[in-house]
Formats: structure tokens, sequence, C-alpha cells
């Protein structure tokens, strides 16, 4: 069986997709830094890329409050 390469987005969801990032906003800040140096160097990952920063910022936003 041919083994596979995980795409950028496995590599994120393994890395910061956790319980730990959506409850600490230093997590979340990181998470959306790796996000935009996705989208810098990765322009056809910017769709979900977007998505997924604009969840993080919203968070980000709820732990200001």
């Amino acid at each position: 069986m041919e083994e596979r390469s995980k795409t950028n987005k496995e590599i994120y969801l393994q890395k910061f997709h956790t319980k730990e990032v959506l409850e600490n906003p230093m997590l979340c800040a990181e998470a959306i830094g790796y996000l935009k140096a996705l989208k810098e160097y990765f322009p056809s990952e910017e769709k979900w890329v977007e998505d997924e920063m604009t969840e993080l910022m919203i968070r980000v936003i709820f732990f200001s409050l």
C-alpha cells in the first residue's frame, strides 16, 4: 500500500484543533499566526484558512470581554 503525505489542513488540525486551543487565547493567537503563514505560502488554502481564522479571532475577542 502506498503511503500518502498529510495535507496542510490535516497537519493544522492535528496541531491546533484541540480543546486546549479553544480555551486558551495565547494558543488561539499562535494558531492564527500559523494560518497566516499557510495563507502566505499556500494561496490555494485560502478559503478554509480564512474561515478558521475568523472563528479563532471571534474566540479571541470573546476572551477579551
